[in-house]
């Protein structure tokens, strides 16, 4: 039981420390927002999302994460409104199959939908 406990703390600091380097400026999500300029989102939108989600679900608070990712750093990357809501509606169809009930509590919707009447 103990090696058990030893081996979950241990993913928990490497989960920890691959969102932190996830949310750094020039880091794994600007890199995965960086690659859609490149690919397809048709191509490489399930694995980002994939690649993504690991942080999220692994959290004791997916909510925030979401809001952290997908409202705050996706802001950072693309400043204007117009393109920022662009790109969420590309990763829309990725981030429902994965997060629906996450995305339906963080108020995430909503926030997209009040911008776009805006």
């Amino acid at each position: 039981m103990n090696l058990l406990c030893e081996t979950f703390s241990v993913n928990q600091t490497v989960i920890e420390f691959g969102y932190k380097w996830l949310l750094e400026k020039e880091g794994g999500f600007e890199l995965c927002l960086h690659s859609l300029s490149n690919h397809s989102i048709v191509d490489i939108g399930d694995e980002i999302a994939t690649l993504i989600s690991h942080f999220i679900t692994t959290s004791t608070k997916p909510e925030e994460r979401l809001i952290t990712i997908y409202k705050e750093r996706f802001h950072k990357y693309y400043t204007s409104p117009m393109i920022y809501l662009a790109a969420i509606t590309e990763m829309l169809p990725y981030l429902i199959a994965k997060h629906r009930e996450d995305l339906i509590k963080s108020k995430l919707i909503d926030y997209w939908a009040e911008m776009a009447i805006r």
